[in-house]
């Protein structure tokens, strides 16, 4: 059991990504979120046990309490996870792993321990894992709460293109992105849905087939969440079926209208060049990079037989 603060181990890749994206903010967690995660074990009557590998901006602790194990998860705050407890809370744990406590202060939040929890990446069948991944985004979309200023995707999308034509992209494509822009702007149907739902996270559970966890909650049309798992889908898995064979399976599952998906999708590639060539650093960046334009490649391709927008 852990009784001090210097017993806490930050894993070593989550002190590098929190130090590559937040610099000296980042550094200075590092060495307070030890202090931190004894305090709230003391607050929530927890035994640390010791840290779990795989947050790449959060402290993951494996702890008990009354003989029960749990998780302490502490996120670095920032903007994507700022609602990622009020979600889940949300959820009632119908889909998603259970919530137990949370404090929006020094963010932290108690979570089940999902067992076996190897994540749907590692399922042996590709089209029943993305039937299983578009099932469980529709059981989890909701109406956002009042009051709550979740992240508005539309508003994301234009705030973003607004600068693409300072990021080398050629004017065809600057004049395509705000073409789409302008045709998603009109939707009938917002919710509560997660941005970032993907292969691993979702976890094999004993209460249930599969839990979701790590929600990005946002305010959107649900075909924005198809995008992200269209993309994921004919990009990051291996799945060996044609786009249009990934899009007939997801489709009913998010809007009905599958020129909206590829829509979000066009905008969401373009997004990943511009992030894989001028932002992120990683060592794999160029591989994602060519990755992502030959993803682009293919919805343009994809887009040019279905109608036109």
């Amino acid at each position: 059991m852990i009784n001090n603060s210097t017993e806490i181990v930050i894993p070593d890749q989550l002190q590098k990504n929190l130090e590559k994206w937040y610099g000296i903010s980042g550094k200075k967690w590092c060495k307070t979120i030890p202090t931190i995660a004894i305090d709230v074990a003391i607050k929530w009557n927890l035994s640390i046990i010791g840290s779990l590998n795989g947050g790449s901006h959060s402290l993951i602790l494996k702890c008990i309490r009354a003989q029960e194990n749990l998780v302490l998860k502490l996120p670095y705050p920032n903007i994507e996870n700022r609602f990622e407890a009020i979600a889940l809370k949300q959820y009632s744990g119908e889909g998603a792993v259970k919530l137990y406590s949370y404090q929006n202060k020094m963010p932290a939040m108690l979570l089940e321990e999902i067992l076996p929890g190897s994540p749907l990446l590692r399922f042996s069948d590709p089209i029943t894992s993305l039937k299983i991944l578009c099932d469980l985004s529709q059981r989890l979309r909701r109406e956002p709460l009042n009051g709550i200023t979740y992240i508005n995707i539309y508003k994301w999308a234009t705030n973003f293109f607004s600068k693409i034509e300072k990021a080398g992209i050629s004017a065809s494509t600057v004049q395509q992105c705000y073409k789409i822009l302008n045709y998603v702007k009109h939707s009938n149907t917002t919710k509560l849905i997660n941005q970032d739902i993907h292969y691993e996270n979702i976890l094999a559970s004993n209460r249930e087939p599969w839990l979701a966890i790590d929600p990005k909650p946002a305010i959107g049309e649900p075909a924005f969440e198809g995008a992200q798992v269209l993309l994921i889908s004919i990009g990051y898995t291996n799945i060996e079926t044609t786009i249009y064979k990934v899009l007939d399976i997801i489709t009913p599952y998010f809007g009905y209208d599958p020129i909206r998906i590829l829509s979000w999708s066009y905008l969401r590639a373009i997004h990943a060049i511009i992030w894989f060539k001028y932002i992120d650093e990683e060592p794999n960046s160029n591989i994602y990079f060519l990755r992502s334009k030959a993803i682009y490649n293919v919805l343009i391709e994809t887009m040019g037989n279905y109608r036109k927008i």
